[in-house]
């Protein structure tokens, strides 16, 4: 109970309004139990008084809320989401008082007043006026776009725990799952509108070049997943939201290298909470039924082709140091399904890589296939690596063997060969053996995928 009032007088700076309250019914009592207050003999003075008082409110009124309306200008282009925060409850509750203290007045103009009543009346302007200092000093917060950001991101995290921790404990944690499955496809309307919510201030806020606003609200969009990373099963389908979300921002931004960096750095960091935490590992031979990895992986091959369709070589090699920072992590854990999580790496950088080459871009391939060779021989010497895997890399060795030639390929395992420490992984090594198992392997597979080709004419 303690705790619930302590969280409800911090939300949005309860206290100040009732401290506001407070004053106000302190004023109330010296006026009430004192004659600071009283009905002179000449009764116009009275009349003055109560005119003077809905006459200066009245103007109060107006005045305050069109500087609100002014300020909120500058902010609600972002989103229409702004005008809840500009008629929230209290913002509403002012403007009842100040109604009140208008026409309470004039009513009381139109017969004979007693004192009570005139006490009244000027209470009632006191706290109109005690009310304006709570008012401007939450103003900054309610009507900042930060802040707007933060309540769409904790709310939507907010909503996905909670809602799975009570039926957690309610019903035990096999009917939590199933409960948390249905939750998940009845009730992702929220979390999907409250993402949209973020991706069109991300959006509006790059068009007005506001680059702050901007990452704030893409790196918001990726901490939902961050901040729900315990829920498990629940998380392939938010992860997949969010992702596509991010996807979005990007192919709007880009060209824009600086803004299209944002979403790649945020998928990567959703790919690797998944590393990091329980929900990217499933049982091996089964990475199918936990796609909470699978999605952002996905996602930074698209990112990368995208980018190496329309030649910005810098986009793509962020895309590819991503990849081995995710592969570099990936061989770090010991957890089980480490070799699904590798092999989703390998699969998905070679269809980037490949992406690369068909557009020209060499150089980015001539890392790339170092890169990949390097994955290989890493999770081979550490035993961390699926069976039959290395066939996404053959498929791209292959492509740019055709286009580049043999010495291409070549140079590239001579220069790995000649690597002692991973460049990504500087405490682990790969032994010599592991290079030349993945270039044997490469040559056999050469040739079933074509019996009449000279094994030495290949790769020697």
């Amino acid at each position: 109970m303690h705790n619930s009032i302590d969280k409800w007088l911090k939300a949005d700076s309860n206290w100040l309004w009732i401290c506001s309250f407070a004053i106000t019914i302190i004023f109330s009592v010296v006026v009430f139990l004192t004659d600071l207050v009283y009905i002179p003999s000449n009764p116009d003075s009275i009349y003055y008084l109560l005119s003077s008082i809905g006459q200066s409110l009245s103007a109060i009124l107006a005045l305050v809320f069109s500087i609100t309306l002014v300020a909120a200008q500058f902010t609600v282009r972002y989103t229409y989401r702004l005008i809840n925060r500009i008629l929230d409850r209290w913002t509403v509750f002012c403007i009842v008082v100040f109604i009140i203290g208008i026409i309470y007045p004039y009513v009381l103009l139109a017969r004979n007043q007693s004192l009570v009543e005139i006490k009244i009346s000027i209470c009632i302007m006191v706290l109109c006026m005690i009310l304006l200092l709570p008012y401007f000093l939450t103003f900054p917060s309610r009507l900042g776009v930060q802040r707007i950001i933060d309540q769409l991101s904790n709310n939507a995290a907010a909503y996905i725990n909670s809602r799975f921790k009570r039926t957690y404990n309610k019903r035990g944690k096999t009917a939590a799952k199933a409960a948390g499955n249905k939750l998940t496809s009845n009730k992702q309307g929220l979390v999907i509108g409250h993402a949209s919510a973020l991706q069109n201030i991300a959006i509006s806020a790059l068009s007005y070049h506001d680059y702050d606003t901007y990452d704030y609200a893409v790196t918001a969009m990726s901490n939902v997943v961050a901040k729900t990373d315990t829920i498990k099963q629940m998380d392939i389908t938010f992860v997949k939201i969010i992702t596509e979300k991010l996807n979005n921002i990007y192919s709007s931004v880009i060209p824009d290298i600086q803004a299209a960096t944002v979403p790649i750095e945020c998928v990567a960091k959703i790919a690797m909470t998944a590393i990091n935490s329980e929900i990217g590992f499933p049982k091996p031979g089964h990475m199918a039924d936990n796609l909470s990895f699978v999605y952002p992986c996905w996602a930074l091959a698209q990112m990368g082709e995208e980018a190496s369709q329309k030649h910005i070589d810098e986009l793509v090699r962020t895309v590819s140091s991503k990849y081995t920072e995710l592969a570099a992590e990936c061989y770090s854990q010991g957890k089980n399904g480490i070799d699904d999580i590798a092999a989703e790496i390998i699969v998905s950088y070679a269809d980037m890589a490949n992406s690369a080459y068909l557009n020209g871009q060499i150089q980015i391939v001539f890392q790339a296939v170092a890169d990949l060779i390097e994955i290989w021989a890493i999770g081979h010497n550490t035993n961390k690596l699926q069976q039959g895997v290395e066939i996404s890399i053959f498929d791209f060795l292959s492509q740019v063997e055709k286009g580049q030639g043999s010495e291409f390929v070549e140079q590239r395992f001579e220069w790995c060969v000649g690597q002692l420490d991973s460049k990504f992984l500087p405490k682990t090594t790969y032994a010599k053996k592991d290079v030349a198992e993945l270039r044997r392997r490469y040559v056999e597979w050469l040739e079933t995928q074509n019996p009449q080709i000279n094994p030495a004419d290949a790769v020697n």
